[in-house]
């Protein structure tokens, strides 16, 4: 008696617990260009550091721009650098990222993206000139802990990436365009208030 299970029945071991497999040429983010992954990073990781740099503004520096930003054009290089930076490493990454469900590419995605930064600090404090004077190893332990929330501004902007590809992508991009604008707005009217030019 032929005892072998057809391949038209159903997995004995029923749906993966751990959602849909990225690899799978139906998911979303496989079928979106590697340009449009990139802004889309960008944009998402924009969103999620302004957040954080105006919540830290708020609590550490009682609500005062210039505890972060003395001048708009630092302003604009601190506030651009994590999402470029993200996007770089979202365009190299996205092969190996792609094996594994959208959950643990973004939890990835931000360690690596913590690992990239404390790398990027090693190379300036060894080969930048005046870089490391003083106790260089001080710094370094500061900036490891102080780059610590790479991986939750990071993470979470790639997990919302992924998200904008989704079934409802285009109602969480509007929410993100929207409340970067308004939050970028309100930084550039705060640091005008307090006199900070550029």
């Amino acid at each position: 008696m032929n005892t072998q299970t057809c391949s038209a029945d159903p997995d004995p071991a029923g749906p993966d617990p751990a959602g849909p497999d990225p690899a799978d040429p139906g998911h979303p983010w496989l079928r979106t260009t590697l340009w449009s992954k990139v802004w889309r990073v960008a944009l998402c990781v924009l969103f999620v550091w302004i957040i954080w740099v105006i919540v830290n503004a708020l609590v550490l520096g009682q609500g005062r721009a210039d505890y972060f930003f003395p001048s708009l054009g630092y302003a604009a290089f601190v506030l651009a650098a994590p999402p470029l930076g993200c996007a770089a490493l979202a365009a190299v990454t996205q092969r190996v990222l792609t094996e594994y469900v959208p959950f643990t590419q973004s939890l990835l995605f931000g360690a690596m993206s913590y690992a990239a930064g404390l790398a990027l600090v090693i190379l300036t404090l060894l080969f930048v000139p005046g870089a490391a004077a003083g106790d260089g190893w001080g710094q370094l332990m500061f900036l490891a802990v102080v780059l610590l929330p790479a991986v939750l501004v990071a993470g979470l902007g790639y997990g919302l990436a992924l998200a904008t590809v989704t079934e409802r992508g285009p109602r969480v991009l509007r929410w993100v365009l929207g409340v970067s604008g308004f939050l970028l707005a309100g930084v550039v009217v705060a640091l005008v208030a307090q006199g900070i030019g550029a």
